[in-house]
């Protein structure tokens, strides 16, 4: 499966509402509407604008982003797509609008199972530390170590 890392730039209306963090994108109750969920000051908004000329919006109805669309301060937006025939169509039609594109390895996005599973036993506190979480999936420290790390690089690298 092939990704690709786009940056585009952020609409007028997403500028206008001086977000400090972006915490979602959904489809609203009308297939046409999209809905942001941002942090602005210490207010959550849920802002809802008819996008029909929105890239991202058009690859979220298509279910084409992996993960969420991460907001920066720049006033670009970073997100990761699927590159399917119908995904470079649609950055195709937008090419105006995207600042940069690049194609990512699936592997450096998307957790193993083993990872899944090693970040579980931590966030559970079934293992609340290095040395216990070896013991639990059987590995030496310094693997339970890199196994820890590599999996929150692939989680910053998705959301950052």
């Amino acid at each position: 499966m092939k990704l690709v890392k786009v940056v585009i730039r952020q609409c007028e209306t997403l500028r206008a509402l001086d977000a400090d963090e972006y915490l979602g994108t959904r489809i609203g109750y009308c297939p046409s509407k999209i809905e942001h969920i941002v942090v602005s000051g210490r207010r959550i908004h849920i802002f809802r604008k008819n996008c029909e000329d929105c890239v991202l919006a058009k690859l979220m109805k298509t279910t084409h982003v992996i993960g969420l669309p991460v907001i920066r301060k720049d006033e670009t937006i970073h997100f990761i797509v699927r590159e399917t025939r119908r995904a470079m169509k649609i950055l195709k039609e937008h090419e105006q609008d995207i600042l940069k594109m690049e194609e990512v390895d699936y592997r450096e996005v998307y957790l193993t199972l083993r990872q899944k599973e090693a970040l579980r036993l931590l966030a559970n506190g079934e293992a609340s530390n290095i040395s216990r979480l070896a013991r639990k999936l059987g590995i030496s420290k310094p693997a339970a170590l890199k196994l820890v790390k590599n999996s929150i690089r692939k989680l910053a690298s998705r959301y950052s």
